[in-house]
């Protein structure tokens, strides 16, 4: 802050909204996010769009990450900043449950997802590092394993769709792994 004596001055803002609702069909969760910053200070104060993946993604191992519900697998992190942004994440998760092996307490079940992300950078040329904006729609979908054998795991695949797909199968391929502490 300028009045304590910084040399910076910005405002940054974030939005969230969730909604819940239960059907026959099963339960489905969607979460609209955004978020608003103006003025001047670091990049790290400005919003990374949320990349999970390696920088190169080459390698299998690179695919794996522990995500957030909000986070992307199919993107390398550090890849696209933003100053301005909306994303969304909806998740529905399929209305029967199953056992595969009693190696814990927990009913195992399928969620089917949608992510999405749009946002951008007013003055990239303040900051000295190299990275994009985010200016067109970034998507994937994926289908996540929840309870992975009763355990408080949920394993995932994701395919990036979209404007940023590549032709390369194995380069729009993100795994996640998460685990539901609070079970």
């Amino acid at each position: 802050w300028q009045a304590l004596g910084g040399d910076f001055d910005y405002q940054r803002m974030d939005f969230l909204l969730a909604h819940y609702f239960k059907t026959t069909m099963g339960k489905t969760n969607s979460v609209l996010y955004s978020g608003l910053y103006t003025g001047k200070s670091p990049i790290w104060n400005t919003f990374e769009a949320g990349g999970l993946g390696g920088l190169t993604n080459s390698t299998l191992l690179s695919k794996i990450n522990f995500s957030t519900y909000l986070g992307f697998p199919t993107m390398g992190s550090t890849r696209f900043y933003n100053d301005k942004f909306v994303g969304w994440y909806l998740v529905h998760t399929l209305p029967f449950h199953f056992r595969t092996i009693k190696l814990g307490r927990n009913p195992e079940g399928i969620n089917v997802l949608h992510k999405g992300i749009i946002g951008d950078f007013k003055n990239p040329e303040y900051h000295k590092m190299s990275f994009e904006k985010l200016n067109h729609l970034y998507q994937e979908a994926g289908v996540e394993w929840n309870n992975f054998l009763g355990t408080s795991f949920n394993l995932g695949v994701f395919y990036r769709i979209g404007y940023y797909q590549t032709d390369n199968f194995y380069d729009n391929v993100g795994f996640q792994i998460r685990w539901n502490l609070f079970q």
